[in-house]
């Protein structure tokens, strides 16, 4: 029973990590960061350059200085007030841009702002429920929304679809606006053709065309209020998941990347040692779980085992990417680091969700993989017992 325990024990870490995270925890960066920083936290403000990547995640999260390289945030609340030197990859329900983006932005929430003096050099993918955009796009513009504001300008073309839309900003490139309602502002200007459809087809452009014309184009149309972008919802949905996934991995990896990596050697090295010891795991949690809530004094125990052993399962996956990625570093002597190894993680993620997918046998050999993976962990925490027991 003892060993089946130590892995829950070795993950009372993480969940307690992610609790404070929910606790509001406040940290401050204030110091210049000389390499990538991985952070999270409950209140998270970056006041000090970062050279490097950020990947973050926090319940409210403030960047007032510089980022030399990606931002890639996860938050409730995120304000961008500095500049990013690369690429911003964003999850939130709100977030607000008032800096400067020298790559792309790809961005989904619940309510999106930029700032008049924001500015982004690269290309911008938005989904959000409301979607105002004040600033300046020197590339290309592609926004799905419940509501869409453009007050800005747009240097490339810009393709706009939601319920509401009210453009009062400048497009210099192509336009695509679809929406049951298009308001066109008295500052709107338009450089190139644009197609559009509304419900009602008669809309004035007179005023805001400079050059090329609008043409009403039914195979815009919207049918039904539901809205007919669900493939570009989905790139959304998939983007999210991926980056929680990656986050969960980079913080598993930096918190335990020792216990990870001796993981992948005694599964290569003993691998029928440790898949006994992972099906044992697997099997043996829920059995001693029913065994203890049968007895009235057993009962809080039992249910607080359910619930570790849930969790783990739910992040089953996960732990397991985090071990192949070790494993494939250590057989290849690749020496890669924390931010590699996440990313490795998180492909041998995607790779083990295609394959529980093929039917029957993907089950099978994904139960097969995280038993191996579980019971690498688990053997190096006995071994590692063992031996801090005889130098006692």
């Amino acid at each position: 029973m003892r060993i089946l325990l130590y892995f829950l024990i070795l993950l009372t870490p993480v969940t307690g990590y992610a609790q404070k995270t929910e606790n509001g925890n406040e940290i401050e960066i204030t110091r210049p960061v000389n390499e990538d920083l991985y952070i999270t936290g409950g209140t998270i403000t970056v006041s000090a350059p970062v050279y490097g990547d950020i990947v973050i995640g926090a319940g409210t999260i403030v960047i007032n200085d510089t980022v030399s390289g990606d931002v890639i945030a996860g938050g409730g609340k995120i304000t961008l007030n500095g500049y990013i030197g690369d690429d911003l990859r964003a999850i939130a329900g709100e977030a607000y841009l008032n800096g400067t983006v020298q790559g792309d932005v790809v961005l989904t929430a619940g309510t999106f702002t930029t700032s008049k003096k924001s500015l982004i050099y690269g290309n911008m993918l938005v989904g959000a429920g409301t979607a105002t955009i004040n600033g300046a796009i020197d590339g290309h513009l592609k926004c799905r929304g419940s509501e869409i504001k453009l007050n800005g300008e747009v240097s490339k073309d810009a393709d706009c679809r939601g319920e509401s839309l009210s453009i009062n900003g400048v497009v210099r490139g192509k336009s695509i606006l679809a929406g049951s309602q298009i308001h066109v502002g008295e500052q709107a200007e338009f450089y190139q053709d644009v197609s559009f459809w509304q419900r009602n087809p008669s809309l004035d452009f007179s005023r805001a065309m400079k050059h090329g014309e609008a043409i009403y184009d039914r195979t815009l149309q919207i049918n039904d209020r539901k809205w007919q972008y669900l493939g570009f919802a989905s790139i959304l949905f998939l983007i999210w998941y991926l980056s929680a996934a990656f986050i969960t991995i980079l913080i598993i990896q930096y918190l335990f990347g020792k216990t990870m990596s001796r993981a992948a050697d005694e599964a290569f090295l003993h691998t029928m040692r440790s898949m006994s010891y992972g099906f044992l795991f697997l099997i043996g949690i829920p059995v001693a779980a029913f065994v203890l809530t049968i007895t009235v004094i057993g009962i809080p125990v039992g249910i607080l085992l359910v619930l570790g052993y849930f969790a783990i399962l739910v992040l089953a996956n996960v732990i397991t990417s985090v071990v192949v990625a070790n494993w494939i570093n250590r057989r290849g002597n690749f020496n890669w680091g924390t931010g590699m190894l996440a990313l490795i993680g998180l492909f041998a993620f995607i790779l083990i969700k295609f394959i529980s997918l093929i039917p029957v046998f993907g089950w099978f050999i994904l139960l097969v993989i995280c038993a191996l993976a579980f019971g690498g962990i688990l053997t190096d925490i006995y071994q590692r017992r063992k031996v801090r027991s005889a130098i006692v």
